[in-house]
């Protein structure tokens, strides 16, 4: 008795009582009695819709279980599947927004995308498994295959690159941009990582900002800043400036380094032995607190000076025997 409806298939629109409805298969809409603008394709697709508007679905079970929920656009197998009240979602791929209920404001492309999410909300998810397990979390963004896989409650994290932050399970606000970028990474939170494995190994790590190195020493250090593809720390250290070097060993600069740090006024070396440190009033120089203290440099002989020029090297400064130079 109701104009603008279309239904093909088994008990397709059998409770409606409005216009403009469009349904296709066994089942479809069969509950639907008062929403509007729905259109459902497949076996049971939007099967218990009673009063949602604006929905669209196509595939077998899409959007099956959506009672009030609008907006919603579901394409593939289960798609939106258990979505009961959650609203403007897009779900494209297979089991993709799986198990949400009553999450809002969420895209997921791809075979499984936010499969596990019930209600977490403005999640973005593009790629096979990406946010596959986030159930709570909120405002993640994950482009790439299996990136932020693990999330279940982090939030505020955004991984762009195959596998990037795909070990993440509560972490929050990280950043990783990069095939594998903080790869290893499940609870540490404030990360920002750029490059491929950049950040490979850091587990519980927090705070840290790494440009370009895999860092595989890092794991469980704070408040580092590592940048270069060969910056690697020589432990596991935290409140450090690590770049990239040439030899052996890297340049570090920070209170917990093993090459040697800087802290106000002082140059510390390997072990922490002070072989720098400057008045802050006199300017004075030397070994001990505030400048005091005796700076000390090599006997040198005539032709290698203990103290010589750059552009004259066997000019310079040299001890010639007790109180004389």
């Amino acid at each position: 008795t109701h104009g603008d409806n279309a239904s093909f298939g088994y008990q397709a629109l059998r409770n409606n009582l409005v216009s403009q409805i469009s349904a296709f298969g066994y089942q479809a809409l069969t509950a639907n009695t008062t929403g509007t603008n729905n259109s459902s394709f497949g076996y049971q697709a939007l099967n218990s819709n009673t009063s949602g508007i604006n929905n669209t679905a196509f595939g077998n079970l899409a959007l099956r279980n959506n009672n009030t929920g609008n907006d919603n656009s579901a394409f593939g197998y289960l798609a939106l599947a258990s979505n009961t009240t959650g609203s403007r979602n897009a779900a494209f791929g297979n089991e993709a927004l799986r198990g949400n209920t009553i999450g809002s404001q969420m895209a997921a492309f791809g075979y499984q995308a936010l499969a596990s999410n019930t209600s977490g909300t403005g999640n973005n998810a593009f790629g096979y498994q990406t946010l596959a397990s986030n159930t709570t979390g909120i405002n993640n963004s994950a482009f790439g295959y299996q990136t932020l896989a693990s999330n279940t409650t982090g939030a505020n994290n955004s991984g762009f690159g195959y596998q990037a932050l795909a070990s993440n399970t509560i972490g929050t606000s990280n950043s990783a941009f990069g095939t594998s970028a903080l790869f290893k990474l499940t609870t540490g939170s404030n990360n920002h990582s750029f490059g491929f494995n950049s950040g490979y190994n850091i587990t519980t790590g927090s705070n840290n900002a790494i440009f370009g190195a895999i860092a595989s020493n890092l794991t469980s250090g704070n408040n580092n800043i590592l940048l270069g593809s060969t910056a690697n720390p020589t432990a596991n250290i935290s409140t450090t400036i690590c770049f990239s070097s040439h030899g052996t060993v890297p340049v570090e600069f920070g209170t917990n380094s093993s090459s040697f740090y800087i802290n106000p006024n002082q140059i510390t070396a390997t072990g922490g032995t002070t072989f720098l440190t400057i008045h802050t009033t006199t300017g004075e120089i030397g070994t001990g607190a505030g400048g005091s203290g005796t700076t000390s440099m090599a006997d040198g002989t005539v032709g290698t000076p203990g103290w010589a020029f750059t552009n004259d090297p066997d000019s310079g400064f040299y001890r010639i025997g007790t109180n004389n130079m």
